[in-house]
């Protein structure tokens, strides 16, 4: 397993077992020492990865969840039923919302667990919600596709992005 960034503000934790165009393996993010991903369920890698990649963009034509300052943020109930992202096979157990604060360079995420493993029905469990700087997300995002990518062109002699 590699971890990337500091798990009590953000990491990514993640392995690689195929290196094939698609990338496959393991997922799970770090956010305030909580983790979102389950490590025991491996998924293609490109749908999360590529979903991640996007916020370091911040593209005010087409990014949706974007908000000039805090106080134009949606309520965390509303932010997890309107703009919900989904990373994965892995986080099916987690409901996830990540806003950019243009003013603040900052990504807020709302998350919970919506649903316990030993239970056989929904159970309500706490939000969570932590800002995190851009720079912050942005460098652990990009150097773990970026480490992925060259593996994939190491291993396969395949160009792959997660463009």
């Amino acid at each position: 397993m590699h971890l990337v960034g500091d798990k009590s503000e953000f990491a990514i934790e993640y392995a690689l077992t195929g290196a094939c165009p698609p990338p496959y393996g393991y997922l799970r993010l770090w956010v305030a020492g909580l983790p979102l991903g389950d490590l025991t369920e491996a998924m293609h890698l490109y749908h999360g990865l590529s979903t991640l990649k996007k916020c370091t963009q911040r593209n005010l034509e087409t990014d949706r969840m974007m908000c000039n300052s805090a106080s134009g943020l949606p309520d965390p109930e509303s932010a997890l039923r309107d703009s919900y992202l989904s990373l994965g096979e892995a986080h099916d157990y987690y409901e996830l919302a990540i806003y950019t604060i243009t003013s603040e360079q900052r990504l807020r995420f709302y998350w919970r667990e919506f649903k316990r493993r030993d239970s056989p029905t929904d159970s309500v469990n706490p939000l969570h919600q932590k800002d995190v700087s851009w720079n912050t997300f942005d460098q652990i995002v990009l150097s773990v596709t970026g480490a992925i990518e060259a593996r994939i062109l190491e291993e396969s002699g395949m160009s792959f992005s997660f463009d």
